[in-house]
């Protein structure tokens, strides 16, 4: 969940807390016991099938890791984070949404941070 303010992003990870306790039920409920240790043991960035660690941590991670990659590379592509508090809220600078660039604009950006534009 972003949450703007000016030139202010707070950047507040989504925890599916529901969709843990309905998995779980839904387990317990057919008798599929032997499916809980796979459930909790699945990795935070499996999204295709996902489990109690990308449920619960995956955005957490995600804002983390963004915080790192900012403060290691600066690239020009990302906005800088001001703060993180070890990902469970990031407070960056706030920037037009992608949404307002063009499928060929946003591309194109892209491919000038990456260096393929030269």
């Amino acid at each position: 969940m972003v949450i703007v303010y000016k030139s202010i992003a707070i950047k507040i990870p989504r925890i599916r807390i529901i969709k843990i306790l309905r998995d779980v039920r839904s387990i317990i409920r057919r008798k599929h016991f032997n499916r809980l240790g796979n459930y909790f043991s699945r990795s935070v960035y499996a999204k295709s099938v996902p489990g109690f660690k990308y449920n619960a941590f995956n955005g957490i991670v995600s804002n983390w890791n963004e915080f790192l990659f900012w403060r290691k590379t600066k690239n020009e592509f990302c906005e800088p984070t001001y703060f993180s508090l070890i990902g469970l809220i990031n407070v960056q600078r706030g920037s037009p949404s992608i949404d307002g660039y063009s499928n060929k604009e946003f591309w194109l950006k892209m491919k000038r941070v990456e260096g393929y534009d030269r």
